[in-house]
């Protein structure tokens, strides 16, 4: 799944919205995925581990 969307989808978003707005983009992506990670093991009880 990686390899197909660096290989793939991101050269094809560089052409249709800009290398600008994809940086915005994937660093928004990344950093939501890992706030959502966070929350969800900090919610979780103390005896179920991920």
């Amino acid at each position: 799944m990686v390899f197909l969307t660096l290989h793939e989808m991101l050269p094809l978003a560089f052409n249709y919205a800009g290398q600008k707005q994809v940086v915005k983009a994937v660093f928004f992506g990344m950093a939501f995925m890992s706030a959502s990670l966070y929350f969800l093991e900090t919610s979780l009880p103390s005896d179920v581990s991920l």
